[in-house]
């Protein structure tokens, strides 16, 4: 076995990387039957690894919805890159977040009154 090249620490490779492949698609692959809806402005605390996805849609009809300092916080810390939203917008996202962190996000209104739709939810790992 130590000196034939098919075999990784007497294991046959192929069958050693068909396991480190299940592994991390394991690792990182989010179980979706499981997902938590969350309500907008509320804190929470990761009870697993997983991820935050979230949805979000303004129309303002032209009478310009502008909104500032809108994050999306892990652990208190913005993660969102662009923080300024005007006019129509649709944007879909996703972050990963580590069981026992915390995370919120605003969901804020236009400062004008005109609409928008949310949905935001935490997804756990398989």
């Amino acid at each position: 076995c130590p000196f034939n090249t098919s075999y990784f620490n007497c294991t046959k490779k192929a069958d050693a990387l068909a396991k480190l492949q299940a592994d991390i698609v394991t690792a990182v692959m989010p179980d979706y039957s499981k997902a938590q809806s969350r309500n907008c402005g509320s804190t929470y605390t990761a009870t697993a690894n997983g991820y935050l996805i979230g949805y979000e849609d303004y129309w303002d009809n032209w009478s310009g919805c502008k909104m500032t300092n809108y994050n999306i916080k892990i652990n208190n810390i913005n993660v969102r890159l662009g923080t300024n939203i005007h006019g129509d917008y649709v944007s879909t996202w996703f972050y990963p977040i580590k069981k026992g962190h915390t995370y919120s996000v605003p969901c804020t209104t236009c400062r004008d009154g005109n609409y928008g739709i949310y949905y935001y939810s935490f997804v756990p790992l398989s």
